[in-house]
């Protein structure tokens, strides 16, 4: 399962030549936001924070946009969580199956079912732990500036070039820039300011 949601719908999307983000989008109210970073930035963690709070995953992992509609296609709700992370939300981990077997990573429960209609996507959010920061701070990005931030967070990017649609998501980034706002989340390099993340994801699109 973890290959089927991983690797192979990533592979399908490039085929396909449907943009997907290597990030956790989670319908706030009406619209969703997705969270792409780096690995280890925090994006599952804070999809599982959000959900604690009430919100609704969507996918985790990998988010396939609608550039032109700036929308999030249904994906699979499905979760993971490293160890620290569980722990810091004091989540049990001893009844979670691992993803796998010697590895400190576990399948989380979301509550999610599968919706299987197209979110509106209200922002991303880029996230930056930063060892040199004392608090969280959000800044938007202007057009130029989301459109080199976000290229990197292509699922797999060098699997785009190598099957040659990375020109074609470079458009489709340019569309989903021009109308979705692309912000920034600057924390500390820990767990210890989780909640002034979501606070500050929360604001931004229910505001």
């Amino acid at each position: 399962m973890t290959f089927l949601l991983g690797p192979a719908l990533g592979f399908i999307c490039h085929q396909r030549q449907v943009l997907p983000l290597h990030g956790a989008s989670i319908k706030i109210g009406d619209a969703a936001v997705t969270l792409v970073g780096k690995s280890g930035a925090g994006k599952s963690t804070s999809a599982a924070a959000l959900i604690k709070r009430g919100h609704q995953l969507l996918c985790d992992d990998i988010s396939v946009v609608d550039a032109v509609k700036a929308e999030i296609q249904p994906s699979f709700p499905a979760l993971k969580l490293w160890q620290d992370a569980a722990h810091a939300m004091d989540i049990q981990t001893d009844d979670l199956n691992k993803v796998r077997t010697g590895l400190q990573k576990f399948h989380y429960p979301t509550g999610s079912n599968f919706n299987s209609t197209p979110t509106p996507l209200q922002a991303i959010i880029i996230l930056a732990p930063r060892s040199h920061v004392a608090s969280s701070a959000l800044s938007s990005l202007d057009k130029i500036s989301a459109l080199a931030q976000l290229r990197p967070h292509i699922y797999r990017r060098k699997l785009s070039q190598l099957t040659g649609v990375e020109r074609t998501y470079f458009k489709q980034l340019g569309q989903l820039v021009s109308t979705v706002p692309v912000m920034v989340i600057n924390r500390p390099d820990d767990l210890s300011h989780l909640d002034s993340v979501i606070n500050l994801i929360e604001k931004t699109v229910l505001s």
